[in-house]
């Protein structure tokens, strides 16, 4: 392997731990500070940060971009939302994995949306994290019990925030 190739899986690989363990710190500070505070001081750090860099190109925008960006920004800002609310209400592994499911989802919406087939091995692991779901959301495996609640149905809004965010920037 190339050297810029190793640096580069090393990168993706730190990324990974660092998103990962988000998960943690933000179910720590939800303890303390209201989801929607949380969220309210990242968009706003993060746009104050885009307008320092970009306010040159925010002056040039036109119509079609202004739309394009508010979708945009619309579809990310609630899948942080439902995601930061929702683990207020769930575990951190269980979001982590629901949070995860966007990425089968954009195959789904993008069949509904676009007419786009979906591949073999799209539906094959489709139904493979179905089973991965069905088995994180057992209460009780005797009397056949499952359970999904509050936070977990917000976070798989999350994942069709993610998806429709990813969707739009792929179209």
């Amino acid at each position: 392997m190339l050297r810029k190739e190793k640096i580069f899986l090393f990168l993706v690989l730190l990324l990974a731990i660092i998103r990962g363990s988000s998960y943690i710190f933000i179910k720590n500070i939800i303890a303390i500070q209201s989801p929607f505070e949380i969220i309210f001081f990242r968009f706003f750090l993060t746009g104050i940060i885009l307008l320092i860099f970009y306010i040159k190109d925010f002056k040039k925008l036109n119509s079609y971009d202004f739309i394009f960006g508010l979708l945009a920004g619309i579809f990310l800002f609630s899948a942080f939302a439902f995601q930061t609310y929702g683990l207020k209400y769930t575990t951190v592994s269980k979001q982590s994995f629901l949070t995860s499911l966007y990425i089968i989802v954009i195959p789904l919406l993008d069949f509904i949306f676009f007419k786009n087939k979906i591949k073999k091995n799209v539906i094959t692991l489709f139904f493979l994290i179905l089973i991965g779901l069905f088995f994180i959301s057992f209460k009780d495996f005797k009397n056949f019990e499952i359970s999904l609640n509050f936070g977990d149905i917000l976070t798989l809004l999350c994942a069709l925030g993610f998806a429709l965010n990813i969707l739009l920037f792929s179209k």
